[in-house]
């Protein structure tokens, strides 16, 4: 696997950083949903969007974490 790491490390930055722009993106709207009372989302959905956003952006941050120790040569 590290040996992938290095070698497509172009494609798995590319990954992490777009995932954690999704889940922060997910985030906001999630807040939004909860917060605004008159909008059309309902409460439980926009907690159900945020704890996704959560989700993602911790993906994100692993694959991020991942890939820099593949790369320098600390062990996974």
């Amino acid at each position: 696997m590290k040996h992938y790491l290095v070698k497509y490390r172009t494609a798995y930055a590319a990954i992490a950083e777009d995932t954690r722009k999704a889940g922060v993106f997910c985030i906001g709207a999630g807040w939004v949903g909860i917060l605004v009372g008159k909008d059309k989302m309902t409460g439980y959905t926009g907690l159900a969007i945020l704890l996704s956003g959560l989700f993602l952006s911790a993906i994100g941050i692993y694959l991020e974490h991942k890939l820099s120790t593949a790369v320098t040569g600390e062990d996974l």
